[in-house]
């Protein structure tokens, strides 16, 4: 009794594996059919293949200032870390003060 749920649970587990495999199979081969169509309709109407070279060279001029931006915000955002990093410190030391109007017993 006890093989055959086995056998049965294994079955079923390749079959849903197939099914997944085929289902991720279809949906790429729709992903690749589909943009590909809509890459086609896109050119078409900024007129044509040349004028799409023409204006990602065009684009690529703006790849350098994309880079200086980007590490710019990379910049900014370690200096914000080590701000961050200093009010933590400040706070955990004002924590650990003693409150105001507190008096210190000695033991």
């Amino acid at each position: 009794m006890d093989r055959r749920r086995f056998r049965r649970s294994l079955l079923r587990t390749c079959l849903w594996g197939a099914a997944s495999l085929a289902g991720a199979a279809l949906v790429g081969a729709a992903s690749i059919v589909i943009s590909g169509w809509l890459l086609n309709g896109v050119e078409n109407a900024n007129g044509g293949r040349r004028a799409a070279v023409e204006r990602s060279a065009v684009g690529d001029y703006f790849g350098g200032v994309s880079a200086v931006f980007s590490g710019l915000a990379l910049l900014l955002l370690v200096i914000t870390l080590l701000f961050q990093q200093r009010e933590l410190r400040l706070q955990r030391q004002e924590l650990s003060l003693p409150a105001p109007g507190t008096h210190l017993l000695p033991r």
